[in-house]
């Protein structure tokens, strides 16, 4: 029983390799430049909603204890987050032409 566990396991484990593999290849065969498969509008909006929201109390608490350069510090924070999220779903987000560095 044990045997036939593992080589099933060891077959959908294969089978999800090659695909994932083969899903790599024409994504490069074709070019495409598009945020990972798990990335989707949803997400992104989702993450900009919540990063407005959270906003709010960050500006509140960073002003009230730091005064303008607490407020400053947090919406360079907000916005770093934001930058950062960007260019992980776009690696070449701030990348020059077509130069690859």
């Amino acid at each position: 029983f044990v045997e036939k566990l593992d080589q099933r396991i060891d077959g959908a484990v294969e089978r999800r390799l090659r695909r994932g593999l083969a899903e790599q290849q024409m994504r490069v065969a074709r070019g495409v430049r598009r945020p990972k498969g798990t990335d989707s509008w949803g997400e992104r909006f989702g993450f900009g909603i919540v990063s407005l929201v959270l906003a709010i109390p960050l500006s509140a608490i960073g002003g009230a204890f730091g005064g303008m350069t607490g407020l400053i510090a947090t919406w360079v924070g907000i916005v770093g987050v934001n930058v950062a999220q960007a260019v992980r779903l776009n690696p070449g987000l701030f990348r020059r032409g077509d130069r690859e560095d």
